[in-house]
């Protein structure tokens, strides 16, 4: 028997094959999630994840085992992962790590407010540099 799923004649036996190699990847995925971590050492390191610009995001990603869990995700780029020691306080309202990215909770840079920080968190001053204000004191 042939089961049709759009403009495909999916074997019957294949099914199971399917759902099998299915489980796979979702398995995969999750080990991706927890796996392939880079752990950062300092506040110096999580400040240089902060600071990028790009097309993309950082996020906090959840808690898990004594670390915060963030993510980077930017343009054409695979999504990273990183780790830092949760007794750094970086996060005060922590939740378990999810790869549900529905769930993430981005940095946020507020330019009219000149404030940072993860949404939901206590924010801090942001200091923008104006380039021309800057070649101006340069040549003083």
């Amino acid at each position: 028997m042939v089961l049709k799923s759009g403009d495909m004649n999916i074997p019957r036996s294949w099914i199971g094959r399917i759902l099998l190699l299915r489980a796979i990847l979702s398995l995969l995925g999750t080990a991706t999630l927890v796996g392939c971590v880079s752990t950062i050492s300092s506040m110096c390191g999580l400040e240089k994840l902060e600071q990028r610009e790009g097309l993309g995001h950082f996020y906090y990603i959840g808690s898990k085992n004594g670390y915060d869990y963030f993510a980077t995700k930017y343009f054409l780029e695979p999504t990273k992962y990183y780790r830092f020691r949760a007794t750094d306080q970086v996060i005060q309202h922590t939740f378990p790590m999810t790869k549900e990215k529905s769930k993430w909770v981005p940095y946020v840079i507020d330019l009219g407010r000149n404030t940072k920080g993860f949404r939901g968190e206590p924010e801090q001053l942001y200091q923008t540099t104006n380039s021309a204000d800057s070649k101006r004191m340069r040549g003083k």
